[in-house]
């Protein structure tokens, strides 16, 4: 009997205990990964800094989006290239990359768990708000970063999960969905933790990043638009 109440008590114990320690593991992976988008957000900067206030001297070819974490080696004391830099990898980033929207986002097959194993990343969680083929779509290679109207609200990198519409943090059904939560780190040098407005499969090649908000949200990907 003593046992069976042993037991129960440490049943119990576990029962309460256990909800609360995975929000803790939780609130300490979104932490890590805002202090990882802070400071390639503050190399970025500072690369622009040195380039005329321009990150567009970066954008090289069209995988923009993950070789801009070539350019960023001295600013964040790297050399050589970096397979396995825990700065570039979110905690919480364990993606099964071969589910539909992660293939569709790279059209074409990916294997790999966590998109920081994927050599089509750079082995990065995150992606690069820009554009080698068009600076003239809006996007962080667009201007020069001094002339953004509103660097508070013009992303600069983003988990590579807000740009698909997937949350590493609030994954629900594994699959994309409208308000997903995501780490963004802006023009201006802050980062939040914000949901992504995903406008459904038929929408801007069925990706969040191919187009602007609707009013209420406090980022965009796009600037003038």
């Amino acid at each position: 009997m003593e046992l069976m109440a042993v037991l129960a008590i440490v049943g119990i114990l576990a029962a309460v205990l256990l909800p609360t320690l995975s929000a803790g593991k939780r609130r300490a992976e979104r932490a890590t990964c805002g202090s990882n988008l802070g400071q390639i957000d503050k190399a970025l900067l500072m690369y622009a800094s040195d380039n005329a206030d321009f990150l567009r001297a970066a954008a090289k070819d069209f995988h923009i989006y993950f070789t801009y974490k070539r350019a960023l080696g001295g600013y964040l004391g790297r050399t050589g290239t970096q397979t396995n830099d825990p700065l570039f990898a979110c905690p919480a980033d364990d993606f099964d990359c071969t589910i539909d929207p992660i293939e569709d986002f790279f059209e074409h097959k990916v294997a790999g768990k966590g998109f920081y194993r994927l050599r089509q990343t750079e082995h990065a969680s995150y992606l690069f708000n820009g554009e080698a083929a068009s600076p003239a779509d809006g996007r962080a290679t667009a201007t020069k970063l001094g002339s953004v109207a509103e660097p508070s609200r013009l992303v600069l990198e983003s988990e590579i999960s807000g740009a698909i519409g997937l949350s590493a943090h609030e994954r629900g059904s594994g699959r994309q969905f409208n308000n997903a939560k995501n780490m963004l780190a802006f023009v201006d040098g802050h980062v939040d933790f914000l949901p992504i407005f995903w406008q459904g499969p038929g929408a801007g090649n069925g990706f969040p990043v191919s187009y602007n908000p609707p009013a209420g949200y406090g980022y965009a990907w796009l600037q003038g638009q």
